[in-house]
């Protein structure tokens, strides 16, 4: 059974604004769920990204 917290009507949560649940309609009936998952981060791959660089100081490199 889903957990009464999350809000058995809603795919959001009140707590999580950002979070989305993609719950099963049916016990055991993944097929739907990663389908759905999979059309809400489609868009996402086409998402031109850039590297990010991070300065590590010395005292905490282990490639020295």
């Amino acid at each position: 059974d889903a957990e009464w917290r999350w809000l058995l009507d809603r795919v959001d949560s009140p707590w999580y604004p950002s979070m989305r649940l993609f719950r099963q309609e049916q016990r055991g009936m993944w097929e739907d769920v990663v389908a759905r998952i999979t059309t809400a981060v489609a868009p996402l791959a086409s998402l031109k990204t850039t590297p990010c660089s991070i300065d590590i100081p010395s005292a905490f490199r282990i490639d020295q």
